[in-house]
């Protein structure tokens, strides 16, 4: 095997390594490899110098220093002759410079001189021994010496020493000779271990008989030990790579190796002991040998095989519960994908509908707003009162729909302010009071003198909530009375809505604070209505700390209890004072004379209805049809020196929209200082606020636009101080 094949080898090996072991924890990191390597070479440099000081002891102290002890070993036979330890001293001393020094010009030239060393002494024992000069290469080099006539290194070891040297010599190259070395120091392990056979077993009929007579046991230990280094020294080439493996054919031979060696032996080990003592027979002795050793070796198969088909029974559960789960996850993947795209849709038609539905309404409003500011009679006043504030219903109708999108996805934001709550209830109610008495019905609001009077709450979302409840009771109620009851309960304000209405089944109260739903289909066709009013009511009190909970009698009548916080100073410190909600006229603000406004907007009724609100402040109004006659419009005023103050910028117009007329006014050098640039749309989603700010505006102001907001808004921006008067809706303004 080449140099390129044997990393090939190694690149399939780790490969199936990492294929078999996915997780990080059962992948060994470097550091750990690098450290499980280390202690390898340890093992290796503590065998080899074990090896190298017992040769140096037998040279030394046996047969330098004459101590018998040492020199003779067990059974007759010598420890090592010199020859012997001298070779096995430069074998164990070749390795352990390889272990220091790792394929390093010392180990490698150590191991060559080893190697020829080594194959010579070896070769020429066995020729002087065969060619009957001498008994050995002892009794050559020290004829004196007569011991060496009778202990000789033996055929076997001579063997054994020529496939050491030859292992020793493939060792600097042993990347592309890796398959001859490992059959050379298997071939010279299992040689060592026949010798040791013939100790454990007494096997003294094989003492003379030819490579096995005079091995010592010292010496057959040395041999494999220094076989068994090298073959783990390479144990991811041939035979080891089997057996040291993670494939599943390497796990089952690790599992039953150690029972099929080892219980035959121990068996032969028995008989060969009881032949010994005489309690069977030869013949009988070796038919039972065999059938214990054919029941074991059964034994052993079968459980294994057993264990193999649980493990495989395992993998093919894992491998169905991995299915099963796959296919689960991919069901919710197409759900998730098949709910992001029903919400994207639902997203788009909200938009769109949001701003079809805002745009009449800005007139609706507008323009009621514009008459309370001028002098009515009371009956003219109390009428256009209630025509705005049916205006304001519709438009909270709107932004119930907005808000359950909002609600969906996280984007509702609660303010906590000082609510007068008293306040807040008595104009919802005087809003219904038409409708009440249009029914026939009574509609009264009871409050107990000990209730605080304001709460911590959300002022627009607390009015929708009672606004909402209050619709539903006279709207499910035939005959009767709805009352509005505010009370102290403990730290909260609880108000009740009680009606004598049709009431809902006991069965039915559990699912009507859900998303568009209704007690049955027969009050959907009785009395109209989408469903959403209870539900979102009962999200907005749980997202202002409060609660709704509802009982009802059907027939008799149904009962709404929401409990809100009461406002203390000492605890609710982000809480903010709320200005009146009355809508009267006032007088406007000095500061506006000379100030010169530009209005983008292509709806002729939010023309007239802009222009007749910025000419009551008493601006100059110079209004556009789209975006692109406003950009060129704007550049011409500023081209002649006499420039636009600020910019009021429709979104959606025809030839060129908001977004991009604000561009282009940014891109031809018109800064924020030199001209503001207000949205005024009707897109009220959070998502255009960001594109408009993204776009270069100042201010978002969402379509209805009240008086107030709108005189807020400029003032900011035209550096004029402004006590709002009117009804101060929120406008949703960034700087």
């Amino acid at each position: 095997m080449n140099a390129a094949l044997a990393e090939e080898h190694f690149l399939d090996r780790h490969e199936h390594h990492s294929t078999m072991h996915h997780s990080a924890s059962e992948i060994r990191p470097p550091r750990s490899s690098a450290g499980r390597d280390a202690r390898n070479l340890t093992k290796q440099q503590v065998l080899s110098a074990g090896i190298g000081l017992l040769a140096l002891t037998v040279l030394i102290f046996g047969w330098g220093f004459g101590i018998n002890q040492i020199k003779s070993f067990g059974n007759q036979f010598s420890a090592m002759v010199p020859s012997t330890a001298f070779l096995l001293l430069i074998a164990s001393f070749a390795l352990l410079l390889d272990a220091i020094y790792p394929r390093g010009r010392l180990a490698s030239g150590a191991a060559r001189f080893a190697s020829m060393t080594i194959i010579a002494c070896s070769a020429a024992n066995l020729a002087v021994s065969l060619g009957g000069i001498a008994t050995g290469v002892d009794a050559l080099l020290w004829p004196e010496t007569h011991i060496f006539r009778s202990e000789h290194m033996s055929e076997a070891t001579s063997v054994s020493f020529l496939l050491l040297g030859w292992c020793l010599w493939q060792w600097p190259n042993r990347v592309p000779s890796i398959n001859r070395l490992i059959a050379c120091a298997t071939l010279g392990a299992i040689l060592s271990f026949l010798a040791l056979i013939v100790f454990t077993f007494d096997a003294r009929s094989l003492h003379s008989a030819a490579l096995y007579s005079t091995m010592s046991l010292p010496t057959a230990l040395a041999f494999l030990t220094l076989f068994c280094a090298m073959l783990l020294r390479e144990r991811n080439a041939g035979w080891l790579a089997v057996l040291m493996g993670d494939g599943r054919g390497s796990i089952h031979i690790r599992r039953i190796m150690p029972w099929v060696i080892g219980l035959p032996f121990m068996l032969s080990l028995a008989s060969s002991i009881t032949l010994r003592l005489g309690l069977f027979d030869n013949s009988f002795l070796l038919g039972l040998l065999a059938l214990f050793t054919a029941l074991v070796v059964a034994t052993i198969l079968i459980r294994d095989a057993n264990k193999s088909n649980l493990q495989e029974k395992a993998e093919r559960a894992a491998m169905l519960r991995a299915e099963i789960a796959e296919a689960q996850q991919t069901d919710l993947d197409q759900r998730r994908v098949a709910a992001e795209l029903a919400t994207e849709s639902k997203t788009k038609f909200l938009r769109n509908m949001s701003h079809e539905i805002r745009t009449p309404m800005n007139g609706i409003l507008g323009f009621s707003e514009l008459l309370l500011r001028e002098d009515l009679t009371e009956s003219q006043r109390s009428k256009i009162t209630l025509i705005h504030e049916s205006g304001q219903t519709m438009l909270r109708l709107i932004d119930d729909i907005l808000d359950l999108s909002k609600i969906d996805n996280g984007h509702l934001t609660i303010l906590q302010e000082q609510v007068d709550i008293r306040h807040v209830a008595q104009s919802c109610v005087t809003m219904f009071q038409v409708a009440a008495a249009q029914k026939g019905l009574q509609l009264e609001m009871h409050v107990s003198d000990d209730t605080p009077r304001f709460a911590c709450a959300d002022i627009l979302r607390t009015r929708q909530v009672i606004t909402n409840i209050i619709g539903n009771a006279l709207k499910f109620t035939e005959q009767g009375r709805v009352d509005l009851f505010i009370r102290q309960n403990g730290e909260s304000i609880e108000l009740v809505t009680q009606d004598t209405g049709i009431g809902i089944a006991t069965e039915n109260l559990t699912s009507v604070l859900g998303e568009f739903v209704q007690a049955d289909d027969t009050t959907q066709r009785r009395f109209g209505g989408s469903g959403l009013g209870l539900h979102i009511s009962s999200k907005l009190i749980e997202m202002m700390d409060g609660t709704l909970a509802i009982s009802s009698v059907e027939g008799e009548g149904t009962r709404i209890t929401i409990m809100l916080p009461a406002y203390h100073p000492q605890q609710f410190t982000r809480c903010a004072s709320n200005a009146s909600d009355e809508i009267g006229p006032g007088a406007e603000s000095q500061g506006w004379d000379g100030k010169r406004i530009a209005v983008a907007e292509d709806h002729d009724i939010n023309q007239i209805l802009i222009t007749d609100m910025l000419q009551r402040l008493g601006t100059d109004v110079t209004v556009f049809g789209n975006g692109r006659a406003a950009v060129e419009g704007i550049a011409a005023a500023a081209s002649a020196g006499n420039g636009f103050d600020l910019v009021l910028m429709d979104v959606q117009m025809p030839q060129m929209d908001g977004i991009m007329a604000t561009r282009e006014l940014r891109q031809q050098g018109m800064t924020a200082i030199d001209l503001p640039i207000i949205a005024m749309t009707a897109n009220a989603f959070d998502s255009d606020i960001s594109d408009c700010l993204a776009a270069g505006m100042q201010a978002h102001l969402c379509k209805p636009v009240s008086f107030g907001r709108l005189k807020k808004a400029l003032g900011i921006w035209l550096g004029i101080e402004v006590q709002v008067d009117a009804n101060p809706v929120r406008a949703q303004m960034s700087a």
